[in-house]
């Protein structure tokens, strides 16, 4: 069985650009405080979900409902 071009490219398109991004941010080519590599993003996330205030908003503020 034959995988079609074009699923292929459906497959790979966001792996790729994970990718290109990574390398970008981490040859500087852009400002890391902008665009920080996706791999300091995800952990940036986990980090916030697992250890801060994920539902309590800015600054330790209590939820509005």
């Amino acid at each position: 069985m034959r995988i079609p071009a074009e699923q292929w490219a459906r497959l790979l398109s966001i792996p790729v650009f994970l990718a290109i991004w990574q390398l970008v941010a981490g040859l500087e080519l852009v400002n890391p405080l902008l665009f920080p590599p996706p791999t300091v993003v995800v952990k940036a996330f986990f980090d916030y979900m697992l250890h801060g205030d994920g539902v309590a908003g800015p600054a330790g503020a209590s939820p509005a409902w």
